[in-house]
């Protein structure tokens, strides 16, 4: 099973970012505190929280995507870190602790329309899923159609 969690944020290249260090933490912080409200919202109306035992036999995935600007590889888990930290600190673990592998994705979208999702779900479901994406993401439309077309169909949903 996947849960799938949105967050209404903008977020930047990461690296290639030239920003003030004040700037910069002000920002973090924005998205730390808005990824922490959509996975309390996510915790409140599902009653949705993994529960990372120190004893997991199988190691949990986290897919980041993005859906903004397309950026380089490096730039995207840049991006990225302030969700992967607020993410982490939610399960209670570190965030390079072994039981969770991060995995990153991004779409194009329509500016204003830009926001993160976090799926979380078991490795070999995120395989299929990063593979549906890829399959299904048109890329005349921005990506988005596909993503919720993959999406559905990862979940078993008729579109």
């Amino acid at each position: 099973m996947s849960v799938v969690v949105a967050v209404a944020i903008v977020t930047v290249p990461g690296l290639n970012a030239r920003e003030h260090w004040r700037a910069k933490a002000k920002r973090v912080a924005a998205e730390r505190r808005a990824t922490a409200k959509a996975l309390f919202d996510a915790a409140c109306f599902t009653a949705f929280k993994p529960v990372m035992a120190g004893d997991v036999a199988y190691t949990s995935c986290i897919l980041l995507t993005r859906h903004a600007k397309k950026c380089d590889d490096d730039n995207l888990q840049g991006a990225l870190k302030g969700v992967r930290d607020e993410v982490a600190r939610w399960l209670g673990i570190d965030d390079g602790d072994a039981r969770v592998q991060y995995c990153y994705a991004q779409t194009t979208c329509k500016r204003g329309e830009e926001h993160v999702s976090i799926t979380f779900g078991h490795v070999t479901e995120m395989a299929k899923a990063k593979a549906l994406l890829r399959r299904w993401a048109a890329p005349n439309d921005g990506g988005l159609t596909g993503v919720w077309a993959a999406t559905r169909a990862f979940l078993g949903e008729q579109p």
